[in-house]
């Protein structure tokens, strides 16, 4: 069988073999190629051009950034695919949303599209999980307003599963709901106005609550025919 680009690509990053750059994010040193990530990413072009400090160190350090979602974006740098498995523990929907989000940043299209695609697979799968509320909070507070992409998944499965996530015992059966408390949930409702906006908006209109307004949307390719 042939090797392809890929394969043959794979091995350099694992090894880091005749590496001309480094990468920092949270204590974990990435041994890269400036052929392969500086061709691909402006940031990283920019940095090594000779006019910043890190041309001469051959070393940039990403403080903001997301572990799991630098270490999928340079996979998908040298493969064209990231692992859902990450050296950091991190639920799969976690994680495509942190990568969907991390892609825009750098401007890789192709690597959100990926992620938008991956992050649509597993919310059907996760929705009924803790992770969940984080991954919503995650995708109103790293995304823009005109990317609607992750926020109409996660509206659209809120809403056709709102009886189970609003009560505690997480069943359509209010009887044992704690009404005093609340939910995990309901807490991140009080604090993302805009998602409980689109929620009620959603609830109320359906699809025409979603496209009320002017925003930039891009067609994710596996979105048609998933249950919700």
């Amino acid at each position: 069988m042939a090797t392809t680009l890929s394969d043959a690509l794979r091995p350099l990053l694992s090894s880091g073999d005749f590496s001309d750059m480094t990468v920092v994010c949270q204590g974990k040193t990435f041994k890269l190629h400036k052929n392969i990530v500086c061709g691909q990413v402006e940031f990283f072009r920019n940095a090594f051009d000779g006019r910043f400090a890190e041309a001469e160190s051959h070393e940039v350090k990403l403080v903001d950034d997301e572990l799991c979602a630098v270490q999928a974006m340079f996979e998908y740098l040298y493969t064209r695919v990231y692992n859902n498995q990450s050296d950091v523990e991190a639920s799969a929907i976690i994680l495509h949303a942190h990568v969907y989000s991390l892609a825009d940043k750098y401007n890789i299209q192709g690597l959100k599209d990926m992620a938008g695609n991956e992050f649509s697979e597993a919310i059907v799968e996760e929705w009924n999980t803790p992770e969940f509320v984080t991954t919503v909070k995650i995708v109103y507070e790293s995304t823009p307003p005109s990317d609607r992409v992750l926020r109409d998944m996660v509206t659209r499965v809120s809403a056709k599963h709102i009886k189970v996530l609003i009560n505690k015992d997480g069943t359509e059966d209010g009887d044992d709901r704690d009404v005093e408390t609340g939910n995990d949930f309901e807490e991140m409702m009080l604090g993302q106005a805009q998602f409980g906006l689109d929620l009620a908006k959603y609830s109320a209109y359906g699809e025409v609550g979603l496209r009320g307004r002017r925003a930039k949307k891009r067609k994710v390719a596996n979105l048609r025919g998933l249950p919700f």
